[in-house]
């Protein structure tokens, strides 16, 4: 404790009443002539005049003393900020594991996870504990800048050791407890990258008793794995990233904070009390009729291009004048190609997104449409708040219809022009929503809308291995595709789709009087690649030659070509492997399209992709090439045919150089599996799969998503493990507790399996007389066993375990032995 001068404490003094540093307070707030806003700043308190006290939103408390009433605090909500009940603890390891360089990367991770989040005293309040030989500990904020600020503060200590478990109990008892919220879930981020010195169990017993949900990000060969495996075990919500280095963290931050979106609780709000006019406008409402269920639904049969039937007809449900609503829309492929069990799994996936979807005062309307040959329309815009029972009922009235075709593009195009009919301007109403779940490529034309609103955003999900990414990017909007294996998978998709929709939902501003605030733009989903990277493509001769340069072209106009950005080259292979454009040529854009304007196609020859390969790499790593050095290098490998040798030792190779291989397959000539082999290694895909030239041209044309996944292409990661060995990707070995193996990937991530059997997971067995059975531990189980006992007596008998008494008549021999009793 250190004492401090009363000038330096950032609060106010008004009367002899203290007002902290931040708070807005309203001066004599029943009288119009005196009344004044006033915001503390530090030690200052700048006030203004009471323009419009109408316009607070929000019942004023009773005040507590004299004229006084105080704002709750909030904050803004940009796009994109999830908003969550949760108190949120950020565990920083303070030990030498962490050079100071890594210290600050691991402070930039923390700012960049809270600043998603809405922060509040009923919304996300977040604290930071640095741990080492001590624990330095902070109070939970509910001001974001705050927060922030104590986070840019904490200086680098490099202690000997981190005593995780003296954190983890520092803030159970003295932070959460003594700071308790009710309605909020409690979540502890820990990022770790030493051992705790002691035995963790103390640990595990306080996660568990206090109910706090941990994600553990593991950082380097420091960390003890069996550890991080027994915190992450000791509640199912916990989930653990295991990192090579603190490099990898920005690569992780999406996946963390959409993750830690579906933690915690939906906030407690106080809704606001509203005038007289309306209260009578909200009883009028109260007496209009619920509209029926629809008897039928409505049909859309594409004919000629004079038709002008619109999909959809004119909308006619509850009129809502005071709140505006989003339109959630779900388009679901009925064909024969998906087959009546499939079509019944998307719809239970539907049922579970609407049973989730949890509202206060946002007005969520539901259409839901089926589409093969024909476009139905199933149900239209009920409302989930007055109608959720029937919504559901519904649903499962859903019948699957077939159709030989899938006019994906007819269903989604008339969608839109629906929701842009029927759309007030744009500012007045959140984005509406469009979800498409489909397994088969469209078999009409597919048009990108040439005018889609910026309030429709449209997610398609691609079911199985039919469809792929590129068939579904014209209707995406503003996000890439999701994909999942199968209609079974559909349910891992039901917490996204529900985190989109309530993001979208929510107010984007609190209920405050108006502040004066700077605005900001609002932040991309993820921050763009700006590394230097080495791309070589390689390109095959023939008729396509001239595609694939146009291609190439492409690249270059959108890259950031230069010798602190994106350095291409290009061979082209065909009956000889040519080297057409050099990293060690002048790199300019102006420069590089010239060369490759002029580039001819050379003799084509049946592709030899492993060869090819082979000479890339080579060429890559070869000092002549003009690579630089310490430069993430990318081959992108163009394959339109199957290979006439392996590729398998060529793919390897690459991988032993650390040069990452993006094959584009292209028609339907090649060799799904040998695209495979060269591109997909663990968990890492670079792999793409195109149908024809058409769709290889809309690749960076669409947006740069394909560029943003080269430049972020790095050499395999580096495996540790516990004894400092370095492990390759691919190997799986044992820990030397015998109960759990890790396994390398090329990202230098280590995923940890669990061997160990649970004895409360078995069911103990019934031991005669009553007895209790007994626990038996072996090496990575254990199992239940009957106690063998027997009991002496001073009456010269003994009475064995099953109440038998053998009286020593004469001489006899009882055997006591440590095998199962026999019965």
């Amino acid at each position: 404790m250190r004492c401090v001068n009363p000038s330096q404490c950032q609060v106010c003094v008004h009367n002899g009443q203290r007002i902290s540093h931040g708070n807005k307070v309203i001066l004599n707030h029943d009288n119009p002539a005196l009344c004044k806003i006033c915001h503390c700043e530090n030690n200052s308190l700048s006030c203004e005049d009471c323009t419009s006290l109408s316009m607070l939103t929000t019942p004023t408390p009773t005040p507590s003393y004299g004229t006084f009433t105080t704002l709750a605090f909030t904050t803004l909500m940009p796009e994109g900020t999830c908003d969550r009940a949760m108190d949120l603890a950020f565990l920083l390891d303070g030990s030498e594991a962490l050079n100071e360089d890594e210290f600050q990367a691991t402070k930039e991770f923390i700012l960049g996870v809270v600043e998603r989040f809405r922060m509040g005293s009923a919304h996300t309040r977040a604290t930071v504990l640095l741990y080492h030989s001590g624990v330095k500990t902070y109070d939970l904020q509910v001001q974001k800048w705050l927060f922030k600020k104590t986070v840019r503060e904490l200086h680098y200590t490099g202690g000997d050791a981190a005593f995780l478990d003296e954190a983890v109990k520092y803030l159970a008892v003295n932070i959460y407890d003594k700071n308790k919220r009710e309605h909020a879930g409690r979540v502890a981020i820990i990022l770790t990258a030493s051992a705790n010195p002691r035995p963790i169990r103390s640990i595990v017993k306080m996660l568990r008793k206090k109910t706090i949900t941990t994600l553990t990000v593991a950082l380097g060969p420091g960390v003890n794995m069996a550890q991080v495996n027994d915190i992450t075990k000791a509640n199912p919500d916990n989930r653990a990233y295991v990192l090579s280095s603190t490099a990898e963290l920005p690569d992780h931050l999406l996946d963390l904070t959409d993750y830690l979106c579906t933690l915690g609780m939906e906030p407690e709000v106080v809704k606001p009390i509203t005038s007289a006019p309306r209260k009578a406008q909200q009883v009028t409402k109260s007496t209009s009729p619920t509209p029926p269920l629809e008897p039928k639904p409505t049909k859309y049969v594409p004919k000629t291009e004079s038709t002008t039937a619109s999909v959809l007809s004119p909308v006619t449900t509850l009129p809502s004048p005071l709140i505006p609503a989003t339109h959630v829309t779900f388009i679901l492929e009925g064909s024969d190609g998906v087959g009546e069990a499939n079509f019944n799994k998307s719809l239970l996936f539907l049922e579970e997104v609407i049973s989730r979807l949890t509202e206060e005062e946002e007005l969520i309307r539901i259409t839901v449409i089926q589409y093969s040959v024909t476009v139905t329309v199933e149900i239209r815009q009920w409302e989930i708040r007055q109608q959720r029972h029937q919504l559901v009922q519904r649903l499962r009235q859903i019948r699957w219809r077939g159709g030989n075709k899938t006019n994906t593009g007819t269903a989604v195009s008339k969608t839109l022009q629906e929701l842009e009919t029927n759309q007030p301007s744009p500012g007045s109403t959140p984005p509406q929503l469009v979800f498409l779940v489909t397994e088969n490529p469209p078999t009409d034309t597919v048009t990108r809308p040439q005018s889609t609103s910026t309030q429709t955003h449209v997610y398609p999900i691609g079911v199985g291995p039919n469809i792929h990414e590129m068939d579904l990017l014209p209707f995406s909007s503003p996000q890439r595709p999701l994909m999942v294996e199968d209609y079974n998978h559909l349910s891992t998709l039901v917490h996204r789709v529900v985190n989109i929709t309530q993001t979208t939902v929510r107010p984007r501003s609190p209920t405050l009087p108006p502040l004066v605030l700077p605005t900001h733009a609002s932040l991309p989903p993820t921050v763009p690649c700006q590394k230097p990277v080495d791309v070589l493509f390689l390109l095959r001769a023939g008729e396509n030659f001239e595609d694939m340069k146009t291609f190439v072209s492409a690249f270059i106009a959108g890259a950031d070509i230069g010798l602190n950005g994106t350095q291409v080259s290009v061979i082209q292979y065909g009956e000889t492997n040519t080297v057409e454009l050099w990293w060690r040529d002048h790199q300019t854009k102006s420069k590089l399209l010239q060369i490759l304007e002029n580039t001819p196609s050379r003799t084509p020859a049946v592709p030899a992709l492993g060869s090819a390969l082979r000479f890339a790499v080579q060429t890559s790593i070869a000092s002549i090439s003009g690579g630089r050095i310490g430069v993430a290098k990318a081959i992108v490998m163009l394959v339109t045919a199957k290979s006439s040798d392996d590729v398998k030792e060529a793919a390897n190779e690459a991988l032993a150089a650390g040069v990452s291989v993006f094959p584009i397959g292209i028609g339907q000539g090649y060799d799904t599996n040998e695209l495979t082999v060269l591109g997909r290694h663990g968990n890492q895909d670079n792999t793409l799969h195109l149908s024809n030239m058409d769709h290889l041209s809309m690749l960076l044309t669409l947006d740069n998503t394909y560029r943003e996944r080269i430049c972020r292409a790095g050499p395999p990661g580096i495996c540790v493990d516990d004894n400092g060995n370095e492990r390759k990707p691919g190997e799986s070995w044992l820990l030397d507790d015998g109960c759990h193996s890790l396994l390398c990937h090329p990202s230098g991530a280590v995923t940890v399996q669990n061997h160990k059997v649970s004895c409360d997971k078995l069911e103990p067995p019934a031991c005669r007389n009553n007895m209790a059975p007994v626990k038996v531990q072996d090496t990575c189980s254990c199992h239940w066993e009957c106690p063998c006992m027997c009991m002496g007596s001073s009456t010269n008998h003994v009475v064995r375990f099953d109440s038998l008494a053998l009286r020593l008549d004469g001489e006899g021999l009882v055997l006591l032995h440590t095998s199962h009793c026999q019965r």
